[in-house]
């Protein structure tokens, strides 16, 4: 994905890190379990995002 202000569009999809936390309608909120065994990882920011792929 590309686009100015991507990061926080993208983490708004994905949902709060904790499961028990993230909104229902997130990828995170409807299909998460446990943190440590999420269904998706999206960077913080850009540049983090290199780094981890």
């Amino acid at each position: 994905w590309e686009g100015v202000g991507i990061v926080a569009s993208a983490r708004k999809l994905i949902g709060a890190t904790y499961p028990l936390q993230a909104e229902p309608g997130t990828i995170r909120g409807d299909l998460a379990v446990q943190t440590r065994r999420n269904v998706v990882h999206g960077s913080d920011n850009p540049e983090n995002g290199k780094r981890e792929i």
